[in-house]
């Protein structure tokens, strides 16, 4: 069962509007959805073999098709696979994240709906760092909020993240949860979103966000599903998604690894690499991911935004990220994950807006994950 998360009482939040494309109850425990992430069948000569990267085992498999990995230990599960700190330094930089920082919006109850629940995960028997680092990740979601929403403003809109917070009221925190697990979770994200689904992190309407304390193979990895239709009912719609983040690349990988959960970059996009990234620079979301893209078919990165601009969403507004696309356009008939029930419009963002931590922490106790 779901234990009952801390709170870290913030000091306000921006009251946002409506919320996109029909949420689902909050209190709903999902089995997987049959339609994407069914049961892995036994392996056939038509499976790919097992590969190694970042120190996640994956397969290419029916079950998660068009350049996706399924993940080994976790059946059904499917991810492009690691995104390695060298890969997102190659255009984004280095870190911290370059971004003025927001509030989050106080929405309804603060756990209704369709929520992103951050988690703070280490390994049993090891240092509980949550209290030390609660601030550092208050500023992190923040900054995530501020990507979210000034990218959306390139377009004339505005979006939040819908992240699970203490109340609906104005006030409201962001809500952690502490959980470990073992070390062999710490290695191989598979492994992880196994036991984080088998301790009750499931909900069909959560994405969860892991902040991992551990592990240097990979910087972030997520999940995400080769699914571009523009339907409420898309895959990437409904949770349960894991996005993890290892801690050399805490203040830097988180709002890449939610986009993939919510969908982005699908390979269909004019400017897809051909493995869930894009090609036109700058942008959090494009790197030469040589993984069907730039590599196999020889697509080159092509430079079309200013060098100041790779903390923002979809440079050029026409691939994954566009409040208000024009009648006809790709992301008018295709997945946009600007309309994902994960995100909210709330207030336009303030170029004058700066970060604030809230200065009251309260610590409950730790879910511990059986190997």
């Amino acid at each position: 069962m779901l234990r009952r998360p801390f709170s870290i009482l913030a000091a306000s939040c921006i009251v946002a509007g409506a919320v996109f494309a029909g949420s689902q109850s909050a209190s709903s425990q999902s089995p997987i959805r049959s339609n994407r992430q069914s049961q892995k069948m036994a392996l056939t000569n038509a499976d790919g073999p097992l590969e190694v990267r970042g120190g996640t085992r994956l397969r290419r498999t029916a079950t998660c098709s068009s350049q996706l990995f399924e993940l080994d230990r976790a059946p059904g599960r499917c991810t492009h696979g690691p995104d390695m700190g060298s890969d997102l330094a190659n255009d984004i930089g280095s870190p911290p994240m370059q971004v003025t920082g927001e509030d989050w919006p106080c929405t309804g109850t603060g756990s209704d709906g369709s929520r992103v629940q951050a988690l703070y995960v280490h390994v049993t028997g090891s240092a509980d760092n949550l209290g030390a680092n609660t601030a550092r990740f208050t500023s992190i979601a923040r900054k995530i909020e501020g990507v979210f929403n000034q990218s959306a403003a390139q377009t004339g809109g505005s979006r939040l993240v819908r992240f699970l917070t203490t109340s609906g009221g104005a006030g409201c925190g962001l809500s952690i949860v502490g959980v470990t697990v073992t070390s062999a979770a710490i290695a191989d994200f598979g492994t992880l979103t196994s036991e984080l689904t088998a301790a009750g992190f499931n909900r069909s309407d959560r994405h969860y966000l892991v902040w991992l304390d551990g592990g240097t193979a990979y910087c972030g990895i997520g999940n995400l599903y080769a699914d571009d239709s523009a339907s409420a009912s898309n895959g990437n719609a409904s949770g349960p998604l894991y996005a993890s983040v290892t801690n050399q690349c805490w203040d830097y990988a988180e709002p890449h690894e939610i986009m993939h959960n919510l969908g982005g970059v699908q390979n269909s996009a004019p400017h897809s690499s051909g493995g869930y990234h894009c090609r036109d620079q700058h942008d959090f979301m494009c790197y030469a991911d040589g993984t069907g893209g730039n590599a196999a078919n020889g697509l080159p990165m092509v430079t079309s935004c200013p060098n100041d601009s790779p903390w923002m969403f979809d440079c050029g507004d026409d691939d994954y990220y566009n409040t208000n696309p024009t009648a006809g356009s790709y992301l008018s008939t295709h997945w946009n994950p600007a309309n994902s029930p994960f995100l909210v419009a709330g207030s336009a963002p303030n170029p004058t807006t700066t970060t604030t931590v809230g200065p009251t922490t309260t610590v409950a106790p730790t879910t511990t994950v059986a190997p």
